[in-house]
């Protein structure tokens, strides 16, 4: 049986080669059987649904020939679809004020993704900011404003009334190595942002009370996103190496699955997974297969690491204050913080 030190030792020994490899997608560490965790870790590869047998057969002989993984590690295969950053398909989309975590929002571009969460800067809480992609609230647009709407362009926000303010900050790596895919807006003013998070189409709002240090193989969480709504995922796997749109490497990456349901689509990048059981914030969804089965993610804490930034929690006068912060687990199964030499790869930039 392997654990996961194990596991993670040689998945970072063979990233690099493996992800050059035609119809591989990703490769991270999981459980070799997700219902009978007692069975160990395991390498898993993610390949293209065109593989074929034959050549999936090679690859697996590769990786214990030449790459020198040895028998006693798992590695198996997993079937996908390419992994895409999840940035939109028109859909109508309601004007929501305030404007709570889990709506559609973009940039001045022809897109339209997923308001995240409400967060606000931390030790000292004053003002309040929308978190979401990067793709999603930076324009590419030659001639684009920084402006943020509310919903998002493609959703039909782009008139006057529905500008709720502009792009404020965003994260960019320093070298080709990704680890986040973030920005925040600053709105117009603090009352137009509400501290809490929409529960699907219900209508109802939660209150997410702070965010996770640490997201672990196993664990069940759900979500809202702009295009699918309210969903629910598992962690299959952590400190995974992703290869996003064929050319953009994120290292350490979790993927969330369903049982072959739809976790995530076009829109829903930015949107924020939530552990299941106490509603802290867990992971941020930015990308997934093309059939929707597959959410790609990077920790929350990693925002509050490179931002300086926390949920945003309303209190009973009417105010907000930061979020708690908890759940860190020092254990091979779960993600870990960034450390100071990958936080100096990623650069925060001040919007103009």
């Amino acid at each position: 049986m392997a654990t996961f030190m194990e596991c993670i030792k040689h998945k970072k020994q063979i990233s690099p080669a493996i992800l050059r490899s035609e119809g591989v997608h990703a490769i991270g560490v999981g459980y070799a059987n997700p219902q009978k965790p007692s069975q160990g870790a395991c390498i898993i590869t993610y390949i293209d649904k065109s593989v074929t047998t034959r050549k999936q057969s090679s690859m697996a002989s590769s990786i214990r020939a030449r790459l020198g993984v040895p028998a006693r590690i798992p590695v198996i295969f997993e079937r996908v679809g390419r992994f895409q950053h999840h940035a939109a398909k028109p859909l109508n989309q309601t004007r929501i004020r305030p404007v709570p975590g889990g709506v559609s929002i973009s940039s001045d571009a022809p897109i339209a993704g997923t308001a995240g969460i409400i967060v606000t800067n931390f030790p000292q809480p004053k003002h309040l900011y929308v978190f979401s992609n990067k793709h999603v609230l930076v324009p590419e647009r030659p001639g684009a404003t920084n402006s943020t709407f509310q919903p998002g362009v493609l959703d039909r926000g782009r008139a006057r009334i529905n500008r709720i303010g502009k792009l404020f900050q965003y994260a960019e790596p320093v070298a080709d190595i990704n680890y986040i895919d973030a920005a925040l807006a600053k709105p117009r003013r603090n009352q137009l942002l509400d501290p809490r998070y929409l529960l699907g189409n219900t209508g109802q709002k939660i209150i997410v009370p702070g965010h996770l240090i640490s997201c672990c193989v196993g664990m069940n969480l759900i979500k809202t996103g702009r295009t699918t709504g309210f969903r629910r995922g598992n962690i299959r796997s952590v400190h995974t190496d992703v290869l996003v749109d064929g050319e953009e490497v994120f290292l350490d990456q979790i993927v969330v699955t369903r049982h072959r349901k739809v976790v995530g689509r076009s829109g829903d990048s930015g949107s924020v997974w939530l552990q299941d059981q106490d509603h802290f914030a867990a992971a941020v969804e930015y990308a997934g297969t093309t059939d929707g089965r597959i959410s790609v993610c990077f920790p929350f804490h990693w925002v509050s690491q490179v931002f300086g930034v926390r949920v945003a929690v309303p209190t009973p006068d009417g105010g907000f204050r930061a979020g708690v912060v908890k759940g860190r687990m020092n254990r091979p199964d779960c993600t870990r913080p960034l450390t100071n030499a990958q936080l100096n790869q990623i650069r925060v930039i001040n919007a103009s």
